[in-house]
């Protein structure tokens, strides 16, 4: 068969298909950029959710053991160190890097020692030194991988 026959039947098999495989390609190519677009957004909505409930509780939990240890008061306080510790245990999208990054157990571990020495000044440097800058430098990585 002649070369110019063949070139001229995949050309025109080409013209017919061509489009097609474009517009599937580049289908699949917005598509994954949309989910890891939304991936991105949901693991940055995490961190800063994370952080907002930790440093509302950590506030909390100063301002009920500073003041009266009135039943309101302890019970806000428990409220505040339970919704800090959902907030840690419940993350979907970053619960590996929460894992790895050990935030439950140094939060567990900020909230004793301050309990015991009552001083919130090491509470709010234990936190800010140790839980936020691991919260703010996981962050920081997501964001840095997009």
């Amino acid at each position: 068969m002649d070369p110019f026959v063949i070139a001229t039947i995949i050309l025109t098999v080409w013209a017919a298909l061509g489009p097609l495989v474009g517009v599937r390609y580049g289908n699949e190519l917005a598509r994954r950029s949309a989910r890891m677009q939304w991936l991105a957004d949901a693991r940055t909505k995490e961190w800063r959710g994370l952080l907002t409930v930790l440093t509302t509780s950590m506030a909390i939990i100063v301002q009920s053991n500073i003041s009266n240890r009135t039943v309101t008061m302890m019970e806000a306080d428990l409220r505040a160190n339970t919704a800090a510790g959902e907030a840690l245990s419940n993350c979907l999208f970053i619960a590996q890097e929460v894992r790895r990054r050990e935030l439950l157990e140094r939060w567990n571990e900020a909230v004793e020692t301050f309990r015991k020495d009552g001083d919130p000044k090491a509470f709010g440097e234990k936190f800010g030194r140790t839980i936020r800058f691991q919260i703010e430098d996981g962050a920081r990585e997501d964001i840095g991988r997009i």
